[in-house]
C-alpha cells in the first residue's frame, strides 16, 4: 500500500476504499499510486483486487479523478472500474495513466472515448479505452456516498482497439456492445473494426454517435 497516504487529508479516500472493500466483499489485493505529472493535481491511486468476482477475474478501481472539479459533475464524481480476465496489474497502470493524461480536458462522463498512439499494456495492441456503466455483479453497489462532496460513482473503463474509435460511433454503442464477438471483460477478443463492414449501420441508416445514443442499459452481470 506504498504511496497511499492514510492522513485526515486522504479521509475520503480511505472511506472510498472501505467502500470498494465492503462492495466486493475482500480486503484489497495491492495498491499503487501514480504520482502526477503535473504540479499542483492529486496522485492516482489504483486499488487491485483478484480472483473478484471469480477466478481468473481482476478488478480495478482508480481514487484520484474526482478529485477534479468539473461543471459537469452535476450529480456525482467519476471513479474509473475496469474489471478484465487478466492476471496483469499493467493494466490498473494504464488506468492511472489515462486519467493522468486526460482528466483536465475530459469529464469521464459515459461514452467518452479515449486513445493514444502506443498499446496501452504490452502483450496487447488495444489502445485505448471508453466509458460506460460499471461491470458489476449482484449484489454490489455503483455509488459511495461522500461526506466530503458530491457522491462518488463507479464508470466502467472498457479497452478498445485504435480502429475501433471510428467504428464505435458509427455503428452506436448498442450495436458495438451486442455484437456477438464482443467481450467486455477480454484482453484477447476480436477487433471489432475487422469484422463488421466499416460502412455498416444499424437498419441501413447512419450510425448513432456515441454520446447522443440515448442506451441506458448497463453491462451484464458478470457473476
Amino acid at each position: 500500500m506504498f504511496g497511499f497516504k492514510k492522513k485526515s487529508k486522504d479521509a475520503e479516500g480511505v472511506e472510498f476504499l472501505k467502500f470498494c472493500e465492503r462492495n466486493f466483499g475482500v480486503q484489497v489485493g495491492s495498491i499503487h499510486v501514480l504520482p502526477s505529472s503535473k504540479k499542483g493535481l492529486p496522485d492516482i491511486s489504483t486499488f487491485i483486487w483478484h480472483d473478484r468476482p471469480e477466478p481468473g477475474m481482476m478488478t480495478v478501481v482508480s481514487y484520484g479523478l474526482s478529485l477534479m472539479r468539473k461543471k459537469e459533475w452535476i450529480k456525482g464524481r467519476p471513479e474509473l472500474m475496469l474489471r478484465l480476465e487478466t492476471k496483469d496489474e499493467a493494466w490498473g497502470f494504464a488506468v492511472a495513466a489515462f486519467i493522468d493524461m486526460f482528466r483536465e480536458e475530459k469529464p469521464f462522463q459515459y461514452q467518452t472515448i479515449l486513445t493514444t498512439d502506443q498499446p496501452i499494456v504490452p502483450g496487447t495492441q488495444m489502445r485505448g479505452f471508453f466509458t460506460f456503466a460499471p461491470p458489476l455483479a449482484k449484489p454490489e453497489v455503483m455509488t459511495f456516498s461522500s461526506a466530503e462532496g458530491l457522491p462518488i460513482h463507479l464508470t466502467g473503463f472498457y479497452p478498445i482497439y485504435l480502429e475501433e474509435r471510428d467504428l464505435l460511433p458509427r455503428i452506436g454503442l448498442e450495436t458495438f456492445w451486442h455484437h456477438e464477438s464482443y467481450d467486455p471483460c477480454s484482453t484477447s477478443r476480436p477487433n471489432l473494426a475487422k469484422i463488421i463492414e466499416p460502412s455498416s449501420a444499424p437498419n441501413g441508416g447512419p450510425g448513432t454517435q456515441v454520446g447522443n445514443s440515448g442506451v441506458t442499459e448497463g453491462p451484464p452481470s458478470v457473476s
